[in-house]
């Protein structure tokens, strides 16, 4: 793979910068990391796949540190926002679902 790979966006001004700044750039592929149905800045994921949908240089676009549960809904909100009909990628690379209880190392694992 030749290109840029920019993960764990976590706002939508990260976004901005990609899409202005590497409108002539090849294969791009950018992921998310995500609350819900939100980047970390609060930044709905619509609005940022609605900046990115117009730029011929991101080729693919991602989850990745999410937790398991949320998956399945941030992908089909990629595919509602048109993101694969424009016949471009989509992945997603989960945490391994483990709980964090008062700032602890002890962890609890959730099944999905």
């Amino acid at each position: 793979y030749v290109g840029l790979i920019f993960e764990t966006i976590p706002a939508k001004i990260d976004v901005e910068m990609i899409v202005n700044k590497l409108e002539n750039a090849h294969d791009v592929i950018v992921s998310f990391c995500l609350d819900k149905l939100r980047l970390r800045d609060g930044t709905p994921l619509q609005d940022v796949i609605e900046l990115m949908i117009h730029s011929e240089s991101i080729i693919a676009i991602g989850i990745n540190c999410t937790d398991p549960a949320d998956g399945l809904d941030q992908i089909r909100e990629i595919v509602r926002c048109g993101w694969l009909a424009s016949g471009r990628h989509i992945f997603i690379y989960p945490n391994s679902g483990e709980v964090y209880v008062n700032g602890r190392n002890s962890t609890y694992v959730i099944s999905v």
